[in-house]
């Protein structure tokens, strides 16, 4: 197969277990059933973190013992009102606790790049990446092509691009579209599917329930290492989704 990728990690985004999440068990307690499920990495996400720093270093000791990557994916922007997000040591302070390998959040408004200040927080410890969310005024195709193109420029390392295959379907770019352009830089893809329902765009709880053709953008997306699995479903759902993506990429 062309193009697809064919060794890869395997990610599932705690959202997944968001029905758990919300009756209040920590991100910590989902650890060890997404191993036995199959996956490589547990992306813990800021939204469901309880502030303390005693959760953060057990989601690091937890995740250490069962052999389980870990990335960060903070519900903010890398910039706000044109500035570096005052926030960002703080985000990345809490990724060393926990002991992730990367932090993903989204462009937000890029109204100078501030290299120096990207290069003081990068210290090549971890990797950042920048996804697109549901919001054009912080994920415009064409703003993130820019940052891009100025990143290259400064020649800033360890920052790549997490491509939401869902989430275009709120902005204004389509998904093929943005796959093409944005292929170059883009290391890590999030799976997951969506459609009307009641006359309101949604996305869906399973790869194979919805309207995207996510087997037709991962050929897209030849230099993704990664990929993870972010919607709410059942465990047994999302294990038979991964083992679908498995099956897709071996067979070809």
């Amino acid at each position: 197969m062309k193009g697809a990728v064919m060794m890869c990690s395997y990610v599932i985004n705690t959202i997944a277990f968001k029905d758990q999440l919300k009756k209040g068990i920590s991100q910590a307690d989902i650890i060890e059933e997404s191993k036995k499920m199959g996956f490589d990495v547990i992306e813990v996400r800021s939204e469901f973190l309880n502030g303390r720093p005693e959760e953060l270093e057990r989601i690091k000791k937890v995740s250490e013992r069962k052999n389980i990557g870990v990335f960060y994916s903070v519900n903010d922007v890398l910039y706000k009102n044109g500035q570096l997000n005052s926030k960002l040591p703080h985000y990345v302070k809490q990724m060393h606790q926990m002991g992730a390998s990367n932090i993903k959040l989204n462009l937000g408004k890029c109204g100078y790049l501030n290299s120096a200040g990207l290069v003081r927080l990068l210290d090549g410890t971890f990797s950042l990446k920048i996804e697109n969310n549901q919001t054009l005024a912080e994920s415009d195709l064409v703003a993130t092509q820019r940052f891009f193109r100025l990143i290259e420029g400064a020649a800033i390392p360890h920052i790549s691009y997490c491509f939401d295959i869902a989430n275009w379907s709120w902005l204004s770019a389509t998904a093929n579209e943005a796959a093409v352009a944005l292929a170059n830089v883009t290391d890590y893809v999030h799976l997951k599917n969506e459609m009307l329902i009641d006359q309101r765009r949604q996305v869906t709880d399973s790869l194979e329930k919805g309207d995207l053709d996510w087997r037709s953008l991962i050929k897209l997306l030849p230099m993704a290492r990664y990929l993870g699995f972010e919607y709410a479903s059942t465990p047994e759902v999302i294990a038979e989704d991964l083992e679908q993506v498995k099956s897709f990429l071996s067979s070809k």
